[in-house]
């Protein structure tokens, strides 16, 4: 299970590719702290599975885990009650970075 933070880079005229990809590094590393800080451990393999990659491409980060049962976790399931970890992380970190 992922976010993504993407920028669009014509919206930021003054700013190189450069220095948005810093940004963008800067944020994701912020918010896989947090989901790392909120994510509820029993074996430890979801946490240190929570990362980030960046897209030099699109101008883009992907923050999450590829453990198969983050998003039940997540979201929970009919006898499993939900922990959010992820996207409370995904919010805070928006709010601290945009929002203030």
């Amino acid at each position: 299970m992922n976010v993504r933070i993407q920028c669009h880079p014509e919206q930021f005229e003054k700013k190189n590719k450069k220095q948005l990809l810093e940004q963008i590094s800067d944020i994701a590393q912020q918010l896989e702290q947090e989901a790392k800080a909120r994510c509820p451990v029993s074996t430890g393999k979801l946490k240190n599975s929570i990362h980030y990659v960046i897209n030099f491409e699109d101008i883009s980060a992907d923050i999450g885990s590829d453990v198969k049962y983050a998003r039940l976790v997540e979201f929970g399931t009919r006898n499993i009650r939900a922990q959010p970890y992820l996207l409370p992380a995904f919010y805070k970190t928006i709010w601290n970075n945009f929002m203030r």
